[in-house]
């Protein structure tokens, strides 16, 4: 056999070798980190490839659309869950609320951030700002299920440790309205704020709801916290255009206009929002504590590459090609 036939030979098997590791997942990368979740990618695209199935369906789309179907449901009872035991079982004192509701002004104003006042007052004077606020305040859940969206479709490997950090945050800000439970700014009619949702609308705090509000369940606004990891999303999973970072400004754009909202409409206090960053620094904590954990800046987006140009694997010994090079020339 001649020089020529056998690097011939030992290109086919390399060639051949990494064919067979994206179609079944087996070698090198299939036993760590980002490398075993691309090859499982791959192999399930292989294997959508090969069932007598139409066009439409090899693809990913389906499974994409039930995943992010799954997850928005998910959420949806959970928030259900959420509001029940905020509203029956975390014990309400009103002259409590209303005591540390006079407690955060005074705070605000030796800080000298007490400004929820004075922007509600300009909101107003330009009424459509005031309506435009309201609606974004009362479409936050659902501003918060499309930033899910966008990381599941984009990044679903950076979207489940968010997940997670989600799920956290839920579970940490429950006891706190128990602990310091707090009247909102709408309610200090003697410090002159007035219920801008009552006003101009959506009634968002209707008593004819599946579950009712705790009214009295300010501190720490998860408007905030639950819009700040929806901003982290964003900034994680949307790619750079023309390398301007489009997620990151994003996602700075909708947490500045939720902050803006939630004191605008007297819905919540500067240290409210304060409260809520702190919880999600929390959970971020404690979601990483947890067994399993990845980081969202260090996970693959979770793209799927074309069946006709498999990835190699990172354990492969680069001395193949160079013994195939050496052969093609001897």
């Amino acid at each position: 056999m001649t020089s020529s036939h056998r690097g011939a030979s030992i290109d086919d098997q390399h060639s051949g070798a990494t064919r067979h590791t994206a179609l079944t997942g087996t070698g090198e990368a299939d036993r760590t980190g980002d490398d075993a979740d691309t090859v499982r990618e791959v192999h399930d695209r292989g294997t959508l490839d090969r069932l007598p199935l139409p066009g439409w369906l090899r693809r990913r789309w389906p499974l994409t659309v039930a995943r992010a179907a799954l997850n928005i449901g998910l959420f949806l009872v959970l928030f259900q869950l959420y509001k029940v035991v905020r509203r029956q079982f975390i014990q309400q004192s009103n002259d409590e609320a209303y005591g540390n509701a006079d407690q955060i002004i005074r705070w605000e104003k030796t800080l000298h951030v007490f400004v929820e006042r004075d922007l509600q007052r300009f909101a107003i004077d330009h009424e459509w700002i005031i309506r435009g606020l309201n609606w974004y305040y009362a479409g936050f859940m659902w501003i918060f299920y499309g930033c899910c969206v966008v990381a599941i479709v984009l990044a679903p490997a950076r979207y489940r440790p968010l997940r997670r950090v989600f799920l956290c945050s839920m579970a940490l800000a429950l006891p706190w309205y128990a602990i310091y439970p707090l009247a909102p700014p709408r309610f200090m009619t003697a410090e002159g704020f007035v219920d801008t949702l009552m006003i101009f609308g959506p009634n968002y705090f209707s008593n004819e709801g599946l579950v009712t509000a705790n009214q009295f369940a300010a501190m720490p606004s998860m408007h905030i916290g639950w819009s700040t990891i929806g901003a982290v999303m964003l900034a994680v999973a949307i790619p750079r255009w023309r390398k301007i970072p489009l997620g990151p400004l994003l996602g700075l754009l909708h947490i500045s206009m939720m902050t803006l909202t939630v004191m605008a409409t007297g819905n919540h206090f500067v240290l409210d929002a304060v409260g809520g960053w702190l919880v999600v620094l929390a959970a971020f904590a404690l979601a990483r504590a947890l067994p399993g954990w990845r980081s969202p800046l260090r996970a693959p987006r979770g793209f799927i590459p074309s069946p006709g140009a498999p990835r190699p694997a990172s354990g492969a010994s680069p001395s193949v090609g160079g013994a195939s090079s050496r052969a093609g020339t001897a």
